[in-house]
């Protein structure tokens, strides 16, 4: 493939030497006849991306003001942000775990919390040779190749982790949220206030946020346009909410709209396209 496809998204799993550190690549092109606004959702993993076009912009909120960036770290959130967006936004996104902030960046996900940085405040050089090589090829494949390369160097053992805190996600993650606090206390053999502490303070969330971003982003990945009422109140069952009307008040906090507004966001009915890196190509999948 020698030219990016204009509207997609392309992704892919990152290498095996980055398992535990970083879940998925996501490169994308998106093209669009007039500027705009959408929405970078809550989830449990850190997003970093690098542009590969214009700047990536997040608008003010309450408290910080407008940003502008070429690489973007953002740690969990429990918010939408509202990313503008112009003509032609080109770049990597790529999904980190709250290890992989630790080991990649050299800090705990925590100091991120409710903020962005600029990646090459926190890595200095490395992070501008990151953009630069991703900006000298226009295949997919090889910008894939790139990031497990680059990222792969990067690796170091952290030098401090809360491993409680990283254990009670793992668990929060396997139940897909649904697993009351004192439960998950006892699982990992702590008081729930000791344990919401130690949690906040190495994930900048307590446990119940997080379970409740965990199981708003395994719904809104189950959910597809234009579906029935029915079929949402399947995956709201599926998920662990009560009835629609509960998943839809959880998608107004988490994605400031409920879930059918939600995919009136043109930026999210472009195709999908799954690289296969065996052979090189890309497909789209269904």
């Amino acid at each position: 493939m020698s030219e990016p496809i204009d509207d997609v998204h392309v992704t892919c799993a990152p290498s095996a030497q980055l398992t535990g550190l970083v879940t998925r690549y996501t490169g994308y092109r998106m093209t669009s006849a007039q500027p705009g606004v959408h929405r970078g959702l809550p989830s449990p993993t850190a997003t970093l991306i690098v542009t590969i076009d214009q700047p990536i912009r997040l608008l003010a909120r309450p408290g910080v003001g407008e940003q502008t960036f070429d690489a973007l770290v953002g740690g969990l959130h429990d918010w939408p942000e509202l990313v503008a967006y112009g003509h032609v936004q080109e770049g990597m996104q790529i999904d980190v775990t709250p290890l992989g902030v630790r080991t990649l960046f050299g800090m705990p996900i925590g100091d991120v919390r409710g903020n962005s940085f600029e990646l090459a405040d926190v890595i200095g050089r490395r992070a501008t040779r990151l953009s630069e090589r991703l900006r000298g090829t226009q295949c997919w494949q090889e910008r894939f190749a790139i990031c497990d390369q680059m990222l792969s160097r990067w690796a170091t053992t952290p030098r401090s982790v809360d491993v409680v805190a990283l254990r009670a996600l793992e668990v929060l993650t396997a139940r897909h949220g649904n697993l009351p606090i004192d439960q998950l206390a006892d699982d990992v053999g702590f008081s729930r206030q000791h344990l919401t502490r130690r949690v906040r303070d190495e994930l900048g969330l307590s446990p119940k946020r997080l379970a409740q971003i965990i199981r708003f982003d395994r719904a809104r990945r189950m959910i597809e346009p234009d579906q029935s009422t029915r079929a949402l109140a399947r995956v709201a069952a599926d998920c662990g909410y009560a009835d629609h009307a509960h998943m839809s008040r959880a998608f107004r906090v988490f994605a400031g709209c409920g879930p059918t507004e939600l995919f009136e966001d043109p930026l999210r009915l472009v195709p999908i396209v799954q690289a296969d890196r065996d052979v090189g190509r890309a497909s789209l999948v269904a």
